[in-house]
C-alpha cells in the first residue's frame, strides 16, 4: 500500500453534510501548508549550514601567502651563525673566515693562531703570519695607514719600507 501524504483526500461516506465537507477541505489546506512551512524551514537550514561552510573556507583560501606559513618561535640566541674562531674547524686553515666574528677579542685570538714566528729586528720582534691571511693583513692597507699617518717607513710581516712613491 501506498503512503498517503498527511494531507490528502480521506474517504468520506456519503451521507455527509456540506459543512462537513468544508472542515474537512479547510483541514487538507492547514495541514497542506504546515507541512510546506516546515520544507521550506528545513531548507533554509540546510541553506545556513552550507553558506557557514562556504564562508569559512572563503575565509581559508583568502589568507596571505605569509599568514598561511608557519611562524618558527623568535630564540634569540639563534640568527646568523658566525664563523668559527678555532683554525682547526677551519678546512682552509685561513684566518680569513673569522672575519665574520663580531667579537674582537675572539677575532685577535683566532689571528693570534695564524702567527708562523717573528723577526727580530733593532726595533724589536715583529709576528709573522701564514701568507695571505687575515692576520697578516694586506701590504696595500699597511702602506696606505702609515701613509695617512705621516710616517716615512712602516713594518709588514716583519720586514721594513718606506712609504715614499716613485
Amino acid at each position: 500500500m501506498a503512503m498517503r501524504r498527511p494531507y490528502a483526500r480521506k474517504r468520506a461516506a456519503a451521507t455527509t453534510s456540506r459543512q462537513d465537507r468544508l472542515k474537512a477541505t479547510m483541514a487538507r489546506m492547514d495541514a497542506k501548508m504546515k507541512a510546506a512551512k516546515e520544507e521550506k524551514a528545513k531548507k533554509a537550514a540546510a541553506k545556513k549550514t552550507a553558506d557557514a561552510k562556504k564562508k569559512a573556507k572563503n575565509q581559508a583560501a583568502r589568507k596571505t601567502a605569509a599568514a598561511k606559513r608557519p611562524v618558527a618561535p623568535k630564540n634569540p640566541r639563534t640568527g646568523r651563525s658566525s664563523g668559527s674562531v678555532d683554525s682547526k674547524t677551519n678546512m682552509d686553515f685561513d684566518a680569513s673566515p673569522r672575519n665574520t666574528n663580531r667579537n674582537p677579542r675572539e677575532r685577535a685570538l683566532s689571528m693570534q693562531r695564524d702567527k708562523t714566528g717573528g723577526v727580530k729586528t733593532k726595533a724589536g720582534t715583529y709576528n709573522t703570519f701564514k701568507k695571505k691571511s687575515a692576520a697578516a693583513g694586506s701590504f696595500r692597507s699597511a702602506f696606505a695607514t702609515a701613509r695617512k699617518a705621516g710616517k716615512k717607513t712602516f713594518t709588514w710581516n716583519g720586514k721594513r719600507y718606506t712609504t715614499e712613491t716613485k
